[in-house]
């Protein structure tokens, strides 16, 4: 519990950090983008995912295809799913993906910031339909095979 606890706050700090404002520009997979080429967010992911006394090993890319951002997100032996609704401003990243699992699908919504000289990932997963906390996670930048 202590460590679930101190998780949270670590995540609250981190995100309460940014005071960047200004200059916000909003980039989603609906509309042509740019300049998303080099953004910090682009590649893949091993998300260490909290959830209750639980810790998960998820898989998680995000690409600039043709100027649409797209990607997945992946449980191992689990689901897999596409990533959608995907929005960046400035250093924070937000998506939803559709969960296969259990009784009946449900949605989840996905906010993370970047941190630690663009390497880490830090944030929460929220069930879309009551905005309920499913857990938060802290990502590692996956090293690209050459």
């Amino acid at each position: 519990m202590l460590r679930k606890f101190l998780f949270i706050l670590l995540v609250i700090s981190i995100l309460g950090c940014n005071e960047k404002k200004a200059n916000s520009v909003l980039l989603d997979n609906n509309i042509e983008v740019k300049s998303i080429d080099n953004n910090r967010f682009l590649g893949n992911w091993v998300l260490n995912t909290y959830i209750g006394d639980k810790i998960f090993k998820d898989n998680f890319e995000l690409k600039n295809t043709n100027n649409k951002l797209e990607g997945t997100l992946s449980v191992p032996k689990v689901f897999s799913s596409k990533l959608e609704k995907i929005i960046i401003r400035e250093d924070v990243l937000s998506f939803e993906i559709l969960v296969n699992e259990g009784a009946k699908p449900y949605r989840v919504k996905y906010q993370c910031q970047i941190h630690s000289s663009n390497l880490q990932i830090v944030g929460f997963a929220t069930n879309e339909e009551d905005n309920s906390l499913i857990g938060g996670f802290v990502g590692i930048k996956a090293k690209e095979i050459k």
